[in-house]
């Protein structure tokens, strides 16, 4: 995604726009919709704001693919967990934090998330990816 590489001012133009093409092409291309958008959730952390931001706009729009792609993004945290992927639960984590920035994800819903990763059994080795992803997305918590 190129949105957000313009500048502040071209931000919101982009924005929409995604959005109508995004809503326009949403019966013929869901998949790759959601597919793009999960690579970009699970790899351009400095985007995560966009994409949430883009997930808020998109929610007005078109409710149901929004919470696919959320839907999906929990399904490829919880994979990164499993395959100790640190980089991508940490970057899939701070989409999560941009969402509750953005009033769009309850912020006791990520406050418990952050809890338990914390709280793991496999957290007392401090290794874990669990605790390297909560403790790297605590200082992005503005909600």
């Amino acid at each position: 995604m190129k949105i957000g590489d313009e500048g502040k001012s071209r931000l919101i133009p982009n924005l929409n726009k995604l959005l109508t093409v995004t809503c326009s092409k949403e019966q013929s291309n869901r998949e790759d919709i959601i597919r793009n958008s999960i690579f970009g959730i699970s790899y351009l952390p400095d985007k995560s704001g966009i994409y949430a931001t883009y997930m808020a706009l998109l929610n007005l729009n078109s409710h149901s693919l929004a919470l696919e792609i959320c839907t999906q993004a929990v399904n490829a945290f919880e994979q990164a967990i499993l395959n100790n992927d640190c980089s991508q639960a940490k970057f899939i984590l701070r989409f999560f934090v941009e969402l509750a920035n953005a009033k769009l994800l309850k912020p006791l819903v990520l406050t418990d998330l952050i809890y338990s990763l914390l709280h793991s059994q496999e957290s007392y080795s401090f290794l874990s990816v669990g605790f390297v992803a909560a403790i790297n997305n605590i200082p992005f918590m503005v909600y």
